[in-house]
């Protein structure tokens, strides 16, 4: 078995602060990802006790994703030391799996014998909002909420070569699409009596 991988990952944030005194901070990411596996074996049957070579037969597996990422917060902080924040991520990822495989019969060319293809694309949404009371010196209250939406939309195929020509096989659930909505309300108490020592709880 043979691998070969490929990462590439480019960053950027910016962060600005208001004469107010609040602060956004804003980030992106993008990620150029593939992985390539050669796996191959020679095939010798036996046959009445007397062994033969069938030929080499290769399975090669070529995966690729891209990554899209962008995320950022912005945090206001009151006059009398509430704090609001809110932030917000946001993700695609465009995948595809593609397994082919192969046969080379003794002194002939390589066949391909079928192919087979996953072509997942999955996406991300977060949005999360929270505030910070204080209800006593050095107690403070926070609350707040957060939902997210995924999605997946995925497409699979299948084909078998004669000669070098595809033809598509039929696939039972080929086309699927999955959606889930999620949404999480929270509240902590945080209590520091010392500037070493802190309690939480939620």
């Amino acid at each position: 078995l043979r691998t070969r991988a490929t990462d590439v990952a480019a960053t950027a944030g910016l962060t600005y602060t208001f004469t107010s005194g609040d602060r956004v901070n804003l980030n992106g990411r993008y990620a150029d990802q593939g992985q390539t596996e050669y796996d191959t074996v020679d095939q010798y049957p036996i046959a009445s006790g007397v062994e033969s070579y069938r030929g080499r037969f290769a399975n090669v597996r070529v995966f690729t994703r891209d990554v899209w990422e962008l995320g950022g917060d912005y945090e206001h902080a009151f006059d009398n030391g509430d704090v609001l924040n809110a932030l917000f991520v946001y993700n695609l990822s465009y995948d595809r799996d593609d397994r082919i495989f192969y046969h080379t019969p003794p002194g002939a060319p390589q066949i391909t014998d079928r192919l087979q293809r996953q072509v997942p694309d999955r996406s991300e949404r977060i949005l999360r909002a929270s505030y910070r009371w204080g209800v006593a010196p050095n107690q403070w209250l926070e609350f707040g909420g957060e939902a997210a939406i995924n999605t997946l939309n995925q497409k699979v195929s299948a084909f078998t070569f004669n000669g070098t020509t595809p033809q598509q096989v039929a696939v039972p659930n080929a086309v699927a699409d999955v959606d889930e909505k999620r949404f999480e309300g929270f509240t902590t108490y945080t209590w520091q009596p010392q500037p070493a020592f802190q309690i939480d709880g939620g």
